[in-house]
């Protein structure tokens, strides 16, 4: 057969991979820049004129061959085989571009071209177009340095002030090693652009960095996080470091039960490669809150607010640098708004507190690949890992820094001072007023302008409620509306339960007075599963003691004598919780350590939620057992009950090692069919009563232990 090649016309290819390849005219002036750097050149002038632009390097030029053999070869790159080169000052440059069509970002900036370009010991060689022909010639009376000039005419935009400006930034933003100096000359104003996120400083650009690795062979990320966002009077609170925290996080243990990911997660982990990152955390607080969190700035006079741009080697990936929010802070805020210092609620740091730069390589982290039109970064499953292992490094500082919020609120609780013993005596009686000494009067002034201050943070405080409510009952009011709709179907069914406990042996009975059963029950018949009635029948009977089983939990769980306040037998009300569970679920062997004598004023549904859940909770860890122990040990202490929970199954999973409370986190769960509502909603609870929870064990295939208070409502 005849060879054939395709034809295709030069304004065609100019509209395609030129004018509408690129979306902005940034871009477009972003990849002559890499053309630049990927030519060797130590110094790149754009120059902005009236009516054209002018760029000049000083990089190896081209001869007419090059012109002729690559510039003219669509989709030929002189570097699609290798990776890096040094330049003429002996430093290693990782190659930007490889697809060969960079160079149609020329279309894009203006209807007609002239490239001159000079390569050393070659002729000078003259290119131009206006993208309908070309044209080359060698000029070898002209003397010039080694480089390219590229000048661009009839612009397809306007720059004016507003927009140099937006390019610098830009420029400064996507280009990461200044290792060739950029200089942008406009209106004969000459600027060097310059690296912007070098030598970030705290109480200027930010008040936290955070710096995480990720390792592709042992598959675990190291964060760390430096913070000056405190005074130091905030460790009068905070037990751990206040300016320093160091993570490190097993990623596979965090993913391998998770049922979005690949079956084949080792290999896929290992092969995303090492990347890195580092991140700026910088907010400006009101005036109370800086008082309330004893914050160290208010005002950060240089803060970075381009978002977080991702580069592979020198320059920034195109959609990724910064303008736009490709890791998804945004839908994770919304998803969990808490506010720091919810006391159960996951903070979620938001998209304009944070600015930062992910790294990247073009070798190591080649699965993670550039789109054809260079545009972003293919989605496939590595870059959904690669997106997951960063959410994991912002959970490393959003845990920490809530920690810190979280103590620190807790010494907001008012405690009278000697001024509001003052005020109480003008209150008593008024006339005290007159026998103020000069000392008091001062302080009583004082007073008041305080209680105005507290106003302040009291409504403030009231909005913050608000706000976590609302949180807690979205998830609260969804379950309860399953619950609701449960409930009515077991209403409905109730009057079935005893035919559904029966209708087996029923079966049976009848089949046996019917003369059946004999031939049903012999050998060969039940060889074949279809046909093997005897074992049809044990099986639903299981499944019809569960369906009996749901019906009376449901139906016992939401009695309204449950949510009445009185004075509890403690022992009593376990007994009862302790006998369902081990008439329901054979397993389970509930071991009781509580004094018949302590009473406590509450209700049961608060037991009921609590210890339902961590039963539960043991059981679906640990129902694959012949038998799994429990023991609950409740003793009273003042006016508080100090609970200590424990069973002898295989325990907290490896993630939680190095921090067991993360279970607390609403959707946290090990399982991969589980809800991660269960010890959310117990620890949401336990504080309800202003009890806390004061340790969760991590013991390696040794048991489940916490030990927590619950306060009475006395």
């Amino acid at each position: 057969m005849e060879k054939l090649n395709y034809r295709i016309e030069d304004s065609t290819i100019a509209e395609l991979l030129g004018v509408q390849n690129f979306t902005n005219k940034e871009s477009a002036i972003l990849e002559i820049v890499k053309n630049s750097f990927d030519a060797g050149a130590t110094q790149l002038n754009i120059k902005f004129l009236k009516d054209c632009i002018v760029l000049i390097d000083n990089g190896k030029g081209m001869n007419k061959e090059d012109i002729t053999e690559k510039w003219m070869h669509v989709g030929k790159s002189s570097k699609e085989d290798e990776y890096s080169f040094n330049d003429t000052l002996g430093k290693e440059r990782v190659y930007s571009g490889s697809k060969g069509i960079g160079r149609f970002a020329l279309a894009r900036l203006g209807r007609k071209v002239r490239v001159i370009s000079k390569k050393l010991e070659d002729d000078t060689v003259i290119w131009s177009t206006d993208w309908n022909k070309s044209a080359c010639k060698i000029e070898d009376n002209i003397k010039r340095e080694m480089g390219t000039e590229i000048t661009i005419f009839e612009l397809r935009d306007k720059w004016n002030k507003g927009s140099i400006e937006k390019l610098k930034k830009y420029l400064s933003r996507t280009f990461k090693k200044f290792i060739m100096k950029i200089f942008v000359e406009f209106e004969g104003e000459i600027t060097e652009l310059g690296d912007f996120f070098s030598d970030a400083k705290f109480g200027i650009n930010c008040v936290s960095i955070i710096n995480f690795k990720y390792s592709a062979v042992d598959k675990k990320m190291e964060c760390i996080v430096t913070s000056d966002e405190f005074k130091e009077e905030g460790k009068l609170y905070y037990e751990g470091e206040i300016n320093y925290n160091k993570k490190i996080v097993d990623i596979f243990e965090e993913f391998k039960n998770d049922d979005s990911f690949d079956k084949d997660l080792s290999n896929n982990l290992e092969a995303i490669g090492d990347f890195q990152g580092e991140l700026y955390f910088g907010i400006s607080p009101t005036e109370i809150d800086m008082e309330k969190f004893i914050y160290k700035y208010k005002k950060l006079p240089e803060k970075y607010e381009s978002g977080i741009v991702l580069y592979r080697n020198s320059f920034s990936i195109s959609s990724y640098d910064g303008s736009k929010d490709w890791i998804g802070l945004g839908k994770r805020h919304r998803k969990s708004p808490a506010a720091a210092t919810h006391p159960t609620g996951d903070w979620r740091v938001r998209e304009n507190n944070i600015a930062g730069k992910i790294e990247i390589d073009k070798i190591a982290n080649n699965m993670l690949r550039d789109l054809s039109n260079r545009q972003g970064l293919e989605e496939n499953v590595y870059y959904e890992y690669f997106l997951r292992i960063i959410e994991r490094a912002f959970e490393c500082f959003e845990e920490y820094r809530q920690e810190i919020i979280r103590a620190i609120n807790k010494k907001n609780t008012l405690e009278e001072t000697s001024e509001e013993e003052i005020l109480k005596k003008i209150l008593t009686n008024p006339k005290n007023i007159d026998g103020l000494e000069e000392n008091e009067k001062i302080k009583l002034v004082d007073e008041i302008f305080k209680l105005q201050q507290r106003e302040k943070k009291y409504k403030n405080e009231r909005e913050e409620n608000e706000k976590n409510f609302k949180y807690d009952a979205r998830i609260l009011n969804v379950l309860s509306t399953l619950g609701l709709k449960a409930t009515s179907i077991a209403h409905d069914m109730q009057n079935d339960r005893n035919s559904i406990d029966s209708v087996c042996e029923d079966l049976k009975e009848a089949l046996i007075e019917h003369d059946v059963w004999d031939i049903l029950d012999k050998e060969e018949n039940k060889k074949i599963v279809a046909y093997n009635v005897p074992q049809m029948l044990i099986d639903n009977e299981k499944i019809n003691r569960k369906i009996s089983i749901f019906i009376g939990t449901l139906l016992q769980n939401v009695k309204k004598s449950q949510f009445k306040n009185d004075t509890l037998n403690i022992l009593e009300v376990l007994s009862k919780i302790k006998k369902t569970w081990e008439r329901d679920y054979g397993i389970l062997e509930i071991d009781l350590i509580i004094d018949s004598n302590i009473e406590f004023k509450s209700s049961e549904d608060i037991f009921k939620v609590i210890f339902d859940n961590l039963i539960l909770n043991s059981f679906q860890q640990n129902k694959i057992r012949e038998k799994i122990k429990i023991e609950i040990k409740i003793e009273k202490v003042n006016n508080y009950l100090k609970l200590i929970y424990k069973d002898d199954g295989k325990g907290l999973s490896k993630k939680y090692e190095k921090d067991p409370r993360r279970i607390l986190k609403v959707h946290e769960t090990s399982r991969k069919d589980g809800h991660g509502l269960g010890m959310w909603i117990t620890n949401n609870t336990i504080i309800k009563t202003s009890g806390k929870i004061v340790d969760i064990l991590y013991k390696e295939n040794n048991g489940f232990e916490m030990e927590f208070t619950l306060g009475s409502e006395e």
